[in-house]
């Protein structure tokens, strides 16, 4: 009796550790393919693998640099965990405050800064109101966004226009958990495949357009300071 329970014992361990070993392998495999865009309209683009086994690509994009990161959000309590897809791009904004806008606020955003700057702004009219704007002047570059940020977040996924002098990033909600099963077993879980090449163009187009609008809002700048 004892032997059949010992057996019976080691089996059931066997199954465990093979399930589990299982379930590792294919969540590793599938954090791995979420970047497995071939058609990212970009010069040169590279692959690696974050210390959190996410992936993120680095390349240039019309001459460019740029970083597209993942980023698992299971902070908030009672919120089902969801992936934030983060496209930023690097440039040069030297007149260009650092200005954050944030959709939908809720205080867990770990991946903003927002909370560290010290000027509220209130949004433009006709902009969106559960935006939240925070700037580290006074006043920031609102007019020159004034058409692109209404559009960007009529879009109920975009989550945060962050512009600094050395760049521009975009934060969109790409996934969230399967939702029954979060709530009864707290299984994290996502049911999606990689991230459409189309959307990771759109991002980058949009990151784009806004570094060249800054730039040509601070030749302006420049140019009436200038002439004064």
């Amino acid at each position: 009796m004892r032997l059949e329970l010992a057996a019976a014992t080691a089996l059931l361990a066997a199954v465990l550790v093979y399930g589990y070993r299982r379930e590792t392998t294919r969540q590793r495999n599938w954090q791995r393919a979420l970047l497995n865009c071939p058609c990212v309209p970009a010069e040169a683009c590279d692959k690696r693998i974050e210390p959190d086994g996410y992936p993120a690509l680095v390349g240039t994009v019309s001459g460019y640099p740029f970083e597209i990161k993942l980023a698992r959000d299971d902070v908030t309590v009672r919120k089902v965990p969801c992936l934030w897809l983060c496209v930023s791009v690097r440039a040069r904004l030297p007149s260009c405050p650092t200005l954050d806008i944030l959709a939908r606020m809720r205080g867990t955003e770990f991946y903003s800064p927002l909370t560290t700057l010290p000027h509220r702004i209130e949004p433009l009219p006709g902009w969106p109101q559960e935006l939240t704007l925070k700037c580290s002047s006074p006043q920031g570059p609102l007019l020159a966004l004034s058409t692109w940020v209404p559009e960007y977040f009529s879009d109920p996924c975009a989550k945060e226009l962050l512009v600094t002098p050395g760049g521009v990033r975009l934060v969109h909600q790409f996934a969230q958990a399967r939702r029954p099963e979060y709530l009864v077993l707290r299984a994290g879980h996502f049911d999606t495949g990689p991230v459409p090449s189309e959307l990771l163009q759109e991002l980058l187009s949009r990151a784009l357009t806004v570094i060249r609008t800054l730039s040509t809002h601070d030749s302006q700048s420049e140019s009436a300071q200038a002439s004064a």
